[in-house]
């Protein structure tokens, strides 16, 4: 089977695992306070840091106040956000296999991304804590630090350091837990890159 219908089933299967958490019944009050919160974003209200969670930004709150703008605040539609997040996830996780192995190894990183561990499909599924933007974020870090790593143009490079820098900044104010892709990014440079 050709490449790219495997990435498509790999990204259709992983999307439709990860939609069927937006079927289950109910509400969790960790839900509730981003929903809240995105109601009072799309009132006006500029937040910086999640109510109850004075550790994280309102990312996933900003981008409920979007989709309510759109459409009636409601379980579902708060938690098609991490949905279409993690179908991103799986979209850089192909990136990130192809940049290190190609064309195979993207797809077999996309496979196993999409048929992840049930921990992470939930969080998949549901809106709190940034998990699912954290790993986007996170993952973006390491695509953006492989190409660095690869790339000879001074003004290329500039964009991409500027670009690491803004995902680096946006995941830290997401959720402290991107932390751990800064060692793994820095090292990686420190050894791949004679310049540094």
């Amino acid at each position: 089977m050709d490449k790219r219908y495997q990435l498509i089933l790999i990204f259709l299967f992983g999307t439709l695992l990860r939609a069927g958490y937006l079927i289950t019944p109910g509400i969790n009050s960790d839900q509730a306070i981003f929903a809240l919160q995105g109601i009072h974003i799309l009132k006006g209200e500029f937040t910086v840091f999640q109510w109850a969670y004075a550790y994280m930004g309102t990312i996933q709150s900003n981008l409920d106040a979007f989709a309510f703008y759109f459409f009636d605040p409601s379980r579902l539609v708060i938690n098609v956000i991490p949905v279409i997040i993690s179908v991103f996830f799986i979209l850089v996780t192909y990136l990130i296999g192809k940049e290190l192995l190609g064309k195979e190894g993207g797809v077999l990183s996309a496979m196993f991304a999409a048929i992840a561990p049930a921990y992470l499909s939930i969080y998949g599924g549901v809106a709190r804590y940034g998990y699912m933007e954290t790993l986007l974020f996170g993952s973006l870090l390491l695509l953006i630090t492989l190409r660095l790593s690869k790339t000879e143009n001074q003004n290329d490079r500039g964009r991409l350091f500027i670009l690491l820098g803004f995902i680096s900044g946006l995941g830290l104010w997401t959720n402290f837990l991107i932390i751990v892709y800064f060692p793994a990014c820095g090292l990686y440079l420190l050894f791949k890159d004679r310049r540094l």
